[in-house]
């Protein structure tokens, strides 16, 4: 626990250090755009959310050390806030965390099916900061097996009419995060015509190693996912997060 009078904007995310002895300290930044949540997905899901980050020890802890971080990064209480812990990103391994407030955190949980493994692998796609966004409140979204109707190991196509509100350069491959239902999804996007997705009925495909967590269906389901995928409508919120140089 800890106290501090600094104040922060909405958006903007507190960043914590836990030392080896437990002991919490909240970092001063002058730069308020490396720790915010701007064209993020999560705020553009839960607005108002507060989130923070807890940096931890990566060297060598002994056995009460550990315990002692552990204890301390799973709650963290400052200006009048509870931030619990939720998960991380790929740089858990270098010892960052994320928390949110208590009013959000069992709503987190219930995106990651509960599952904290997949929160500590995952929660990263939710706060990576996005070139651009659109948030659409009724699209279809059709999940296949991987290599299916062209799709790759998470690449997958967006319709060319959504494609178009996003006012990117064309010819180029498209990385994206996405939300929608109560999960999410990474990987990059080509672009297919208005016919093509309305032929198969989708505004953007993506196949199942793009979904994370990954989907679970009932044994009686899989084979007919198999062969013709699941299709998902309504609110999505997509990003770009990076683009491809221009291709011929």
């Amino acid at each position: 626990m800890m106290k501090d009078d600094t104040t922060f904007n909405a958006t903007q995310v507190v960043v914590f250090d836990i030392d080896s002895q437990s002991n919490v300290t909240q970092q001063l930044t002058d730069n308020a755009q490396e720790t915010t949540l701007e064209n993020t997905l999560l705020e553009a899901l839960y607005p108002g959310i507060k989130v923070a980050i807890a940096n931890v020890p990566t060297g060598f802890l002994d056995g009460f050390e550990e315990s002692a971080v552990a204890n301390s990064l799973v709650s963290i209480r400052s200006n009048n806030t509870e931030y619990r812990l939720v998960g991380a990103s790929g740089s858990a391994k270098e010892g960052k965390f994320y928390l949110v407030d208590a009013d959000h955190a069992q709503t987190i949980a219930e995106r990651f099916q509960f599952w904290p493994e997949a929160a500590i692998v995952y929660f990263g796609i939710l706060v990576s900061p996005c070139r651009v966004m659109i948030d659409e409140p009724d699209m279809t979204v059709l999940v296949v097996e991987d290599h299916q109707l062209g799709t790759n190991d998470c690449r997958g196509w967006i319709r060319r009419s959504l494609f178009g509100k996003l006012q990117l350069p064309d010819h180029c491959l498209y990385q994206f995060r996405m939300a929608f239902e109560d999960t999410q999804a990474k990987g990059s996007f080509k672009v297919m015509g208005d016919d093509v997705a309305d032929m198969v009925g989708a505004d953007v495909i993506v196949p199942t190693s793009s979904i994370k967590p990954e989907l679970k269906f009932p044994k009686s389901q899989k084979s007919l996912f198999q062969k013709e995928g699941k299709k998902f409508r309504g609110r999505v919120v997509l990003g770009i997060r990076d683009v491809s140089e221009p291709r011929r």
